[in-house]
């Protein structure tokens, strides 16, 4: 869930007082898009407090702060109709086993073929 405007100021105050870094207009104006649009308030607050205390001398960019609400992996997955994978077309349907029984022949004959040219 991103996070509310509130809770990206408070992402920001609390990067800008631990950190000591001055937002502009422009700067804070970023920071609050970005952190409302993905962010995940406990996540990123989380993250910002132990950033805070690991040690690390320089001050942290907005993307080593933010934590998004959601990975980049969950948006790529798609609930997919397993019987549209290659796996199961392959086990239960005989015209698609045979026509790719075929090319992996074919492509065998074909590595068969390179290596005895080298």
């Amino acid at each position: 869930m991103a996070m509310t405007k509130r809770e990206a100021l408070e992402v920001i105050q609390f990067v800008r007082d631990v950190f000591n870094i001055d937002f502009d207009k422009n700067k804070g104006t970023a920071w609050l898009d970005l952190l409302t649009e993905r962010g995940d308030y406990e996540k990123t607050m989380r993250n910002a407090k132990n950033r805070a205390s690991d040690g690390n001398k320089f001050r942290p960019s907005l993307s080593e702060i933010i934590i998004t609400s959601s990975n980049v992996s969950d948006a790529v997955v798609k609930d997919v109709d397993e019987t549209e994978t290659h796996a199961y077309k392959k086990r239960h349907d005989e015209n698609y086993a045979k026509v790719m029984s075929d090319m992996e022949k074919l492509r065998n004959r074909l590595v068969s073929e390179v290596q005895d040219d080298e």
